[in-house]
């Protein structure tokens, strides 16, 4: 049997060393990084890279939390508390991204081009067509993510991978958050995780991984691993490693996503998609039993 916390922090830790020594490289042969607005002036700064770690630091907090022994039981706490507990840790996450985004005035004063949440060109009939490509590319392309990523869960569920990794960490598939879907017996608090897991998580996240962190990382270390390296760490914050592989998976397929459509419409799209259906799901199999009755 693994230890699921250690191979977490293994894990983390390893990414954010491969992401500051590619730094340190790109540094010592002064290699400049390409994201920048239409004037040509950098959208990332030096001081990316202390921000950056910031939110390392924020999320190697919340992996120390999750192997302490005094780690709060979500299913166990008052609604009221809890209520209030997602609200809170929701309302952290948001302010994180948002100075992350917005501290650097020329990345504020081009955040609309930076984040792709509308067409930047001048022309009225093109910015027109772009603006159609950009939520038909939303409507096409987020969906068709997340078939690919349901498609791989089903082959490692058919194949047995997903039944040795809970057993090899003794470790549940289901998150924390599931879990309060499928137990709590307080209406708010299935509405507050509702609203949370379909429309804050996709929103926030995808600002923060994809319209930041993202960025900053290929700024340094090149498109490739920069997908590879945000991708891990999307992966590695949802603390969960039998789910690790596919949301390794989602989190680079998000990143490609935004790369290639150069806006971050569709990755929320696909995330919200993937989400909500999750959401849904599980609120189906607690309400109606009989829609999936257990297999023999």
């Amino acid at each position: 049997m693994y230890d699921e916390y250690l191979t977490l922090g293994a894990l983390f830790a390893s990414s954010i060393a491969v992401f500051y020594l590619m730094v340190l490289v790109c540094f010592l042969f002064k290699q400049k990084g390409s994201h920048s607005d239409k004037s040509g002036q950098s959208l990332i700064h030096p001081l990316d890279l202390l921000v950056a770690g910031l939110l390392f630091l924020f999320f190697a907090a919340n992996w120390k939390a999750s192997g302490s022994p005094q780690k709060t039981d979500l299913t166990t706490l008052a609604p009221l508390d809890l209520v209030s507990q997602l609200i809170f840790s929701s309302g952290i996450q948001i302010a994180l991204t948002l100075f992350a985004l917005l501290y650097y005035p020329p990345r504020r004063a081009a955040i609309i081009h930076h984040l792709g949440l509308r067409s930047t060109t001048t022309d009225s009939s093109s910015s027109i067509k772009v603006s159609r490509n950009v939520w038909f590319l939303s409507l096409t392309l987020g969906p068709a993510t997340v078939v690919v990523i349901w498609l791989m869960m089903g082959l490692m569920l058919s194949s047995g991978l997903f039944e040795w990794l809970q057993q090899a960490f003794d470790r549940e598939m289901t998150q924390d958050s599931v879990r309060l879907l499928q137990e709590t017996q307080s209406l708010p608090v299935l509405l507050t995780m509702s609203l949370v897991a379909t429309i804050a998580a996709p929103v926030t996240e995808e600002l923060l991984f994809r319209g930041y962190l993202y960025p900053v990382m290929r700024n340094y270390t090149g498109k490739a691993l920069g997908i590879i390296l945000s991708g891990a760490i999307f992966s590695l914050v949802h603390l969960n490693m039998p789910v690790f592989l596919p949301l390794f998976v989602f989190g680079m397929l998000l990143a490609v996503l935004y790369e290639t459509t150069k806006s971050i419409w569709p990755c929320i799209t696909a995330h919200f998609i993937f989400n909500f259906a999750t959401v849904a799901a599980q609120l189906v199999a607690r309400f109606s039993p009989d829609l999936f009755p257990p297999s023999s």
